[in-house]
């Protein structure tokens, strides 16, 4: 992100934006992980380790992101966090976790589970555009702010300018450089 900018509140930004767009790539790998899984009604170690992790990392990014959003970003990631949907999802994965430890998972379908963690997915697209809009925000601010500032100076050159004119023109006018000049 350095190469990018080296404003930090852009970085700052950035890095939230890409944190939601990692999370949500990782609950869509979730998804999968777990209509695998509840297909073939087994989770082998390497299948509920990688649930687990997918989970975990997801977590990680999202904790993040709570941490030190912006207010709106936060307002989007609460809204998410305490959803519907993320109720649903927690509760399916109690019972995955369940299933596992009994090796049965009754109540729980691969179709079911693949709608509730889609519906999870698009609450997190909802907090991804907050984050992006966010980074839109900041950059026009910046820009506006940039902007504001070389008129600014674009002006107070101009003025510069035309006093330095004006003291040209009244120096000249004022001396006689070997009759090329007359005192008015």
């Amino acid at each position: 992100l350095v190469k990018v900018t080296k404003n930090r509140q852009i970085t700052h930004q950035m890095s939230l934006l890409l944190a939601v767009v990692q999370a949500k790539e990782f609950a869509g790998q979730e998804r999968a992980v777990g209509a695998t899984g509840l297909s073939e009604q087994n989770f082998p170690p390497p299948l509920s380790n990688r649930l687990i992790s997918l989970i975990s990392l997801q977590n990680q990014l999202l904790d993040s992101v709570a941490e030190s959003a912006l207010p709106k970003l936060a307002a989007a990631y609460t809204a998410a966090a305490n959803g519907a949907e993320e109720a649903k999802v927690a509760a399916l994965r109690a019972g995955v976790f369940e299933g596992i430890d009994a090796g049965l998972f009754d109540d729980i379908s691969a179709a079911g589970w693949f709608q509730a963690t889609t519906a999870r997915i698009n609450q997190l697209k909802l907090v991804e555009n907050a984050a992006f809009s966010g980074l839109v925000e900041l950059e026009h601010k910046i820009g506006d702010t940039a902007a504001h500032s070389l008129r600014s100076l674009i002006l107070e050159l101009s003025g510069l300018l035309v006093v330095v004119c004006a003291l040209g023109f009244y120096i000249v006018r004022r001396r006689d450089f070997g009759g090329f000049a007359q005192n008015a």
